[in-house]
């Protein structure tokens, strides 16, 4: 077991990791498609840590446009029309 403390262990495995990112879809048979972009810079024949982050309830994007949009609008008075006209 390593005797330093593990802030100045993590800081250490910090300096040996590095990370990408992209955004691919997991098909039918749970298959995860690597962009071609990417391809080059990664490893070959060696293990990797992956992190997979994905909505837990529906399209994360659609509903968080819908909330902006809604409070948004609910900010709206029809006093506030007055600036709609030409």
């Amino acid at each position: 077991m390593d005797a330093r403390p593990a802030s100045a262990l993590w800081k250490r495995c910090l300096r040996l990791l590095q990370a990408v990112e992209f955004e691919s879809t997991v098909n039918a048979e749970c298959e995860l498609r690597i962009p071609n972009e990417m391809v080059a810079g990664l490893p070959r024949s060696q293990k990797v840590r992956a992190i997979l982050l994905f909505p837990i309830f529906g399209n994360a994007d659609n509903e968080w446009s819908r909330l902006t949009a809604t409070q948004f609008l609910d900010g709206y008075a029809p006093s506030d029309s007055i600036y709609d006209q030409d």
